[in-house]
């Protein structure tokens, strides 16, 4: 599976988002803050995306937001 543009996101856990107009796509940040794995949500909205690249904190978005109410699947990483 191919994952969507992504966009880096300021965060201590995220390292960018992106959206492939069916799901969202999170990759968080690896060891010494590179890419590490991707995982993709598919009940989570493009508002989300939007969401996250205007929020302060794009982790607490993720973790108030998005992990309570949309099950994340390890796409890559």
């Amino acid at each position: 599976m191919s994952l969507p543009v992504m966009t880096p996101v300021q965060s201590s856990n995220v390292h960018s988002v992106g959206h492939d107009g069916e799901a969202l796509f999170i990759r968080f940040k690896g060891a010494g803050g590179i890419p590490g794995a991707a995982y993709r949500y598919a009940t989570a909205g493009k508002e989300h995306l939007d969401a996250m690249l205007k929020a302060d904190s794009p982790g607490r978005y993720l973790i108030d937001r998005i992990r309570p109410h949309h099950a994340g699947k390890k796409v890559e990483g």
